[in-house]
């Protein structure tokens, strides 16, 4: 099988995020995206517990169906770095061929990625558009760039506002209401 992985914090998981994996299966040619959320952010990020950030990928994506599947194997095998990760999949699933969808800002530093020269030999690269990225840092061909929503900005307003009130535009529903419900980010019930 062909399969793109899309890892990421997911913290919370925005429509950005949802249609970079719609892309991706439309041009890749990937038989399955696996999106797998980090367990722990490789420059020392602090999240959102990894169980939450795991039910609303499997909100945000369900759209999808059985062609994209939300995986826990970096909480299964204790993984810090995508090299690690790549290195089991590699490992355990021998007759599959992995690439990794990133956006365009995270290529730009690609280089600074753990064991990044390896990880190019072992697998390919799938690069989606940002809006409001500087293209001049990255040589890439054209491509549609996914508006620029961050999960980052969404958990400032969430604690700001108490219920997201421009949250809803950049979140899949399923995810808001699961925000909602469990009172993540400092949200009013």
């Amino acid at each position: 099988m062909n399969i793109g992985i899309y890892g990421g914090a997911f913290d919370p998981p925005h429509l950005s995020h949802v249609w970079a994996v719609g892309y991706a299966l439309s041009v890749g040619g990937f038989d399955k995206v696996l999106v797998v959320p980090c367990l722990n952010h490789a420059f020392g990020k602090q999240m959102t517990r990894f169980e939450d950030r795991e039910e609303m990928c499997l909100q945000a994506f369900s759209i999808y169906g059985d062609r994209v599947q939300v995986s826990d194997v970096e909480y299964e095998i204790q993984s810090r770095y995508t090299s690690e990760l790549m290195d089991h999949l590699i490992k355990t699933r021998p007759g599959d061929k992995f690439s990794l969808i990133i956006g365009e800002d995270e290529w730009a530093v690609f280089h600074k990625w753990h064991d990044y020269e390896s990880l190019l030999k072992k697998v390919g690269v799938l690069v989606v558009g940002r809006e409001g990225f500087r293209p001049e840092l990255v040589q890439t061909t054209s491509r549609p760039a996914l508006p620029n929503i961050s999960s980052s900005q969404i958990r400032e307003e969430i604690r700001q506002t108490g219920l997201a009130v421009f949250a809803r535009f950049r979140v899949p529903q399923e995810v808001l209401l699961y925000i909602k419900n469990h009172k993540l980010y400092g949200a009013c019930g």
